[in-house]
């Protein structure tokens, strides 16, 4: 495995350790979604912040490792990345019971699961275990919504 892919597999570890420590020192015990503890736990949000730009910085470099070439797929893999962040910072930015919340959440889910295609279309060994997972991610995204 090259360094990048462990520093991305690290990545990973990161976000879930982060988010189930969360989940079960406070969420738990109160119910509460990733959304609310993002605003009552500043360590959270920022923590969670720094990965998910850190994830979708790594996207960006595997995205003109990938398509090298492919300006078409560079580009829309590129857009939506970026729509990835926007939508991130727009729901970090307001409180889960604002409606600018749940566009930013919209916006997030939505491209992340756009641009995780590009990847996934590129996958020579697992493609169709992937395409499974994404499509039960997308669904379970869609029955939470």
């Amino acid at each position: 495995m090259d360094p990048l892919q462990l520093f991305a597999v690290g990545l990973t570890l990161a976000h879930i350790s982060l988010l189930a420590g969360v989940y079960f020192a406070s969420a738990i015990t109160t119910d509460a979604f990733v959304s609310t503890e993002i605003h009552s736990l500043l360590y959270f949000r920022v923590g969670l912040s720094v990965i998910v730009v850190v994830e979708a910085g790594l996207a960006v470099y595997d995205t003109y490792k990938l398509h090298r070439g492919d300006v078409g797929n560079t580009a829309s893999a590129s857009a939506f990345i970026a729509a990835a962040i926007v939508g991130w910072a727009i729901l970090a930015s307001y409180p889960a019971d604002d409606a600018e919340h749940a566009i930013g959440a919209v916006i997030f889910i939505s491209a992340t699961a756009v641009y995780s295609v590009f990847f996934i279309s590129k996958s020579a060994k697992w493609r169709t275990p992937l395409y499974a997972l994404w499509a039960l991610s997308v669904a379970s995204a869609i029955a939470f919504a």
